[in-house]
């Protein structure tokens, strides 16, 4: 070994020992990686030999440990079934089976091919986990929701409620809800009860899975108020699953169920059942409706299937749209071609002199613009021919626009008063006589004046944006009510969630519901049982009823006596004591004044007679 800077530690042919044999240093090299400064690496190879190069600092650390082509052999060596999964077949003869590579696979149940997967996680869970036959549910969940959907009820899945607890916001999913009923359905698998089924993957454990569902359904029952519902779904066999459906879902109506659909719907992967429903001429909301999921999900299932190759993407209503549009182009050549040969007639007459061309171009000028006709239209510029465009003027929107003579003759209007009927149509049409147009339109990226009579306001907004948004204004109060309604319901859940610590403190809620923190409620103090009217927001931040309080309400009888002991008889007390700050009238015997005053400044601030105190 060499120890001189700049030069090589090992010589070709240095053997180093391994776990698994020995490894000789075949060749070296020096890499620049930064301006004037070199990196040694040497290339090593094994007792099998395997090549792969390492740097000088690695061996003189002594990390060479084995030779990890001979440690982690390839797939293609291990496990040649395996193997035949990838898309690619050189991936698995180059990486190992606990490699974390993302590569593309082949479903071994539906053949469909899914990309970007982890190399170890396939091999660890022994299949692949396909968007087209699994949808990310386990069967048990697929064969409740065929369940759910056979008996047409309105349900959510993947139900998020969120909660706050230790000042971290956090929230519980439960599977299914039923909103109409109130119930939340839970489908447990084997990981609910049986010890380490997660281990092999760092899931969860046990205990941990089992203390959640009981957090889970202790809040269901205390804070949310709903049923909460388990199926033991330990066996994926749809006997099983039934069993337990008659069993704890005596609510529903059973006795109509087809089992044999649900299993057969349960086997039924959802993105399948999207691509039939859309042959069939279903839209995208219309599925979602129907299978229970949001329309942009559907959306994008079907996009990704047809560009997988699952779905070309063509229904009823597409066929529909291409034949509409290709009958729109065959209209439009049938009319090019008859325009073209009204061309070819009128350069004919030219030629044979039949008509003066400035005859032709008068008649054609006063068949174009005919003021007892059309008088909203006015015409500026002079005509040259049927394709030349003419500058005209709308007298009703004081528009100017340009315009071919064969299209005015077809349509004899201004497109900006055209095009802006068509949108107050589009807006009557759903928002009623509630929006007036009170400009013209333009192009969809121009904004437009309108008044909305609900509000009384004026604003200018895009087509596109107010046919998405609505009136901007009345959108704005609506967030900031809806904004308001938010903070207050997850203000009342926080109190909900404290009321076991405001009854351990001897208070009990007696109003029905609390609508509000600020507003006062009835409380029962079980220390005296008198009814206290209190805020919630105060009790939640520690206030207490009086009668434990250190600072106890005084009796006229207590105050007349203090202010005996105070002032002797100098000073009367002529109307009743009701609390520290509520005034009472008093008398000053001295002078004889009669004037009012708080309690507590007389007692505690030592206040007195204003008329002899001005004489001091």
């Amino acid at each position: 070994m060499n120890e001189k800077r700049g030069q090589y530690a090992y010589e070709i042919g240095h053997v180093f020992s391994t776990k698994h044999g020995s490894m000789a240093v075949i060749a070296r090299q020096k890499v620049e990686k930064k301006p004037d400064h070199f990196r040694k690496y040497y290339t090593l190879q094994c007792g099998r030999g395997h090549q792969y190069e390492v740097g000088e600092s690695y061996l003189q650390q002594g990390r060479l440990r084995t030779c990890k082509h001979c440690y982690h052999p390839p797939i293609a060596e291990t496990d040649p079934d395996f193997a035949l999964w990838f898309a690619e077949p050189q991936i698995p003869r180059e990486r190992s089976r606990y490699s974390h590579t993302l590569a593309d696979f082949y479903c071994q149940e539906c053949g469909s091919l899914v990309r970007d997967k982890s190399i170890h996680t396939v091999y660890q869970r022994k299949y692949v986990p396909c968007p087209y036959c699994r949808d990310g549910m386990s069967y048990p969940e697929r064969y409740v929701n065929a369940f759910l959907a056979q008996l047409n009820i309105s349900f959510h899945r993947q139900y998020m409620v969120p909660f706050e607890k230790e000042g971290k916001r956090s929230h519980y999913k439960y599977d299914f809800y039923d909103e109409p009923q109130g119930i939340l359905l839970e489908v447990h698998g084997l990981q609910h009860f049986a010890p380490d089924v997660f281990k092999r993957i760092g899931g969860w454990s046990l205990e941990m899975i089992q203390e959640r569902d009981r957090e889970k359904e202790r809040f269901a029952k205390e804070v949310l108020h709903l049923q909460y519902i388990y199926l033991d779904c330990r066996k994926s066999e749809p006997d099983w699953i039934r069993k337990e459906i008659i069993s704890k879902l005596a609510c529903y109506p059973l006795d109509g169920v087809d089992w044999g659909k649900v299993r057969q719907d349960a086997n039924t992967s959802m993105v399948l059942q999207m691509i039939e429903l859309s042959k069939q001429g279903y839209t995208q909301k219309q599925i979602g409706e129907k299978l229970q999921v949001h329309p942009s999900t559907v959306c994008q299932k079907l996009k990704k299937a047809e560009a997988d190759g699952l779905f070309d993407g063509r229904c009823p209503r597409v066929v529909q749209a291409e034949q509409n549009r290709q009958h729109k182009q065959e209209k439009r050549i049938r009319y090019l071609k008859q325009k073209m040969r009204l061309q070819d007639q009128k350069k004919y007459l030219e030629k044979m002199q039949y008509r003066p061309n400035e005859e032709l171009k008068s008649n054609s000028r006063s068949c174009i613009c005919c003021e007892q006709e059309y008088p909203q239209i006015q015409m500026l510029g002079s005509y040259v021919n049927t394709r030349k465009p003419i500058r005209f003027i709308c007298n009703q929107c004081g528009q100017e626009f340009e315009c071919s003579a064969t299209w005015f003759m077809e349509h004899h209007a201004c497109p900006y008063c055209k095009q802006l009927a068509r949108i107050q149509g589009r807006i009557a049409e759903k928002y009623g006589e509630e929006i007036q147009v009170l400009s013209i339109y333009k192009n969809c990226k121009t904004s437009m004046t309108m008044y909305h009579t609900v509000c009384n306001e004026t604003f200018q907004i895009t087509y596109t944006d107010f046919m998405k948004r609505g009136c901007p204004v009345c959108g704005k109060r609506n967030r900031i009510i809806h904004s308001a309604e938010t903070r207050r319901n997850r203000e009342i859940q926080s109190f909900y969630q404290k009321l076991p610590e405001i009854e351990a403190r001897g208070y009990t809620l007696e109003s029905d519901v609390c609508t509000r923190l600020g507003v006062p409620h009835k409380f029962r103090c079980h220390h005296c049982g008198e009814i206290w009217e209190v805020t919630p927001s105060a009790v939640m931040h520690g206030r207490n009823h009086i009668c434990i309080s250190p600072c106890k309400k005084k009796t006229p009888e207590q105050f007349q006596q203090q202010v005996e002991a105070l002032v002797g008889e100098e000073y009367t007390v002529l109307s009743e004591y009701q609390n520290a700050f509520a005034h009472v009238k008093m008398r000053h015997n001295a002078c004889g004044l009669e004037y009012s005053v708080a309690p507590a400044h007389f007692t505690s601030t030592g206040r007195r007679c204003p008329k002899c105190s001005r004489k001091r």
